[in-house]
């Protein structure tokens, strides 16, 4: 999850200085679905490697539930869907070709 949420974050060229924190939130709401997904294979002892704790479905699945919607409010609070970015006015970089061609249509 992690690993999308900073791709998606990445794309997100109007973010600035003002959103690190809400930026930091999505990234460890990321990191903690991953951890709670990690658990269903074990946390294993770093000295001396026995697994000391699973997870069964039931709890990483309510882990993920009440985390889930935690980070999806916060990538909307960042613009993170077109529907999001157009609620905060957001403009989009020109995207080539189509894009010029939709400037030029709505230019007098």
């Amino acid at each position: 999850m992690r690993e999308r949420v900073d791709a998606a974050i990445d794309q997100m060229t109007w973010l600035t200085l003002a959103d690190a924190g809400l930026v930091a939130t999505a990234r460890t709401y990321a990191d903690q679905i991953d951890a709670s997904l990690a658990l269903e294979h074990g946390v294993k002892c770093g000295s001396c490697g026995e697994v000391t704790h699973t997870a069964n479905q039931a709890e990483i699945t309510k882990a993920v539930y009440m985390l889930a919607p935690n980070l999806q409010n916060t990538l909307k609070a960042l613009g993170g869907s077109p529907h999001d970015r157009k609620a905060l006015d957001i403009k989009e970089g020109k995207r080539g070709r189509l894009q010029k061609i939709r400037e030029k249509r709505e230019t007098p």
